[in-house]
């Protein structure tokens, strides 16, 4: 005699009793391409004025220097001209990009907005730890103002970067990291004057007061000014800039490349429009 068995009952969606649903897959582990390292080097190279706006980006030597194909080094070119960092000219080649007038303009403005989100949301959110550091900074500061743009603008760097860290948003960080990279060389110039450092340190101290007093409006206040400020310096200085932004800045390296002197070359023909002092 045949012993019948019964059939275990199958529910909606093929599934038998006591079996559930697999969940969703994890996302693959996502890894770091060539393409992506040399990106973020060169990212970082032009943010930090190791390429000057206007430099040419050859793409046979940086394959080179990378120990790679051209493959990746194009790549990575393109997707740095997508973020704006490089222009890529029809049979010119690549280059650092200068920043035109509208685009700095634009910058300026966005970047002291979104400063002064960011300081209102430290003053309400800064340790006591944070603020000691912050007095500590702007103290070693005042005495690199008085030196050389590189040396102030490291200072400069430490003390926005422990506001952006206190805000506790990072998003808002990433968006005023980029704009900051994008104007780097420029900011730069300007400190090379000992007069604009120095006023630069003096807004700080602005700033500073409004954090340690947790003043989260005068602290907003201060931070969009100080960035206003220092673009409507800048459009002074440009405007005593005959020949042109890192025009003899590049010539400099270009010589040193070659043995042989280049011929100046007029660049960064425009200005920024004057913002109205109050």
């Amino acid at each position: 005699m045949t012993t019948r068995q019964s059939a275990e009952p199958v529910h909606r969606g093929g599934l038998k009793r006591g079996q559930s649903r697999p969940g969703p897959k994890a996302p693959a582990a996502t890894t770091t391409t060539t393409t992506d390292r040399i990106r973020a080097q060169l990212e970082s190279e032009i943010g930090t004025g190791v390429w000057l706006p206007g430099q040419p980006l050859d793409e046979q030597a940086l394959s080179e220097r990378f120990q790679v194909s051209r493959t990746p080094v194009r790549e990575a070119l393109l997707q740095l001209s997508v973020l704006g960092f490089v222009a890529v000219v029809p049979r010119a080649g690549i280059f650092v990009r200068e920043l035109q007038q509208t685009e700095a303009a634009a910058m300026f403005e966005a970047l002291a907005c979104l400063e002064g989100l960011c300081a209102g949301l430290a003053a309400e959110r800064l340790s006591a730890a944070q603020r000691r550091e912050l007095v500590r900074l702007h103290r070693r500061a005042e005495r690199q103002a008085g030196g050389s743009g590189t040396d102030y603008e490291h200072a400069n760097q430490e003390f926005h970067t422990l506001i952006h860290a206190s805000a506790g948003n990072d998003y808002l960080v990433g968006q005023i990291r980029h704009i900051r990279r994008r104007t780097y060389a420029y900011r730069l110039l300007r400190f090379g004057e000992n007069a604009r450092a120095r006023q630069s340190h003096a807004e700080h101290q602005a700033i500073l007061e409004a954090l340690i007093n947790a003043n989260p409006q005068a602290a907003s206040l201060a931070a969009i000014e100080h960035i206003a400020q220092g673009r409507q310096d800048f459009s002074d200085f440009v405007n005593r800039c005959a020949e042109g932004l890192f025009a003899s800045q590049r010539r400099a390296v270009a010589e040193r490349k070659s043995g042989q002197p280049e011929a100046a070359v007029g660049t960064q023909a425009w200005m920024f429009p004057a913002a109205p002092r109050s």
